[in-house]
């Protein structure tokens, strides 16, 4: 977005906003700038009443600067440029097809997803949904001290490690069957090496962790592209369907609009175009 295309779509903010001149009004005036005024439930109706101190300041320092900006844009003429006006009513053609979209996606009601959907769907791309990082599965015990920790690691075993880590750990720890998998991200790169290179079902040694002491128990690990369970990422699946299905919402609705209006293409032109397109993007790929 260039620098002139910020300025005229700040100047479109001021200008399509609703200007209030100074009239009787038993709400406190907060300012003034020439014929205009802000009152008090001006801000309030802008931003709500349960806002902070800061936020109203904010928000009056940000209405002060735009409605001087405004004021100087409308004395200097810009207003009447013919750059500006056809860029405003560009904007406001964007604004109202937007609105419009949105207001007849919301006629259609909530989107259902159903548990066959997320069944198939996931089959059907298992390939899109693999792993994008190495993850690992660890149960661990947390306590204050490097003394406590290695207190804690003698004796432990896989089989009494929960029974043994809520007695003595700072933190629950949860039934292996709950645990679910991290991925490297969550951890420091020197802690994820540790885990990750250790084997199944072994017991670190006291690893030094934001300020505290910690014993993992590897449970599981699984390396980039390995496929995970469907809940593990039933969340993504689920945004894919929904997306999927908004998208026909508006394929619809478009398809209702060609109806609905004189609409019509050059064919052969739009062909043209898309046949340039795919050329483009396989040269690219190659």
């Amino acid at each position: 977005m260039t620098i002139r295309y910020l300025i005229l779509f700040f100047m479109f903010s001021i200008f399509v906003s609703c200007q209030k001149t100074a009239v009787q009004d038993d709400s406190p005036i907060i300012m003034r700038i020439g014929a205009t005024i802000l009152t008090e439930n001006d801000v309030l109706a802008a931003i709500g009443t349960n806002t902070s101190p800061e936020q109203k300041l904010n928000f009056i320092q940000n209405w002060s600067n735009k409605e001087l900006a405004y004021q100087a844009a409308i004395e200097s003429g810009l207003n009447k440029n013919e750059s500006t006006k056809q860029t405003i009513e560009d904007m406001i053609k964007n604004l109202l097809s937007v609105q419009f979209i949105q207001q007849e996606i919301e006629k259609t009601g909530a989107i259902e997803i159903f548990a066959d959907e997320i069944e198939n769907e996931f089959r059907k791309n298992m390939k899109n949904y693999t792993r994008k990082e190495p993850v690992v599965r660890v149960a661990k015990i947390v306590t204050a001290t490097k003394a406590d920790a290695w207190k804690a690691r003698e004796g432990l075993t896989a089989a009494n490690f929960i029974t043994r880590g809520n007695y003595l750990s700072l933190d629950t720890i949860l039934p292996f069957e709950e645990i679910k998998f991290t991925p490297k991200s969550s951890f420091s790169p020197d802690i994820f090496n540790i885990l990750f290179e250790s084997r199944t079902m072994n017991i670190t040694l006291p690893i030094a962790e934001d300020g505290k002491y910690s014993v993992y128990l590897i449970l599981e690990k699984e390396d980039i592209g390995s496929q995970p369970p469907l809940q593990e990422v039933i969340n993504h699946v689920k945004s894919n369907i929904l997306a999927e299905k908004q998208n026909k919402i508006v394929r619809n609705i478009y398809e209702n609009l060609r109806n609905r209006y004189d609409y019509s293409y050059d064919r052969e032109y739009i062909a043209k175009l898309e046949k340039q397109n795919k050329q483009s993007v396989k040269t690219e790929q190659e």
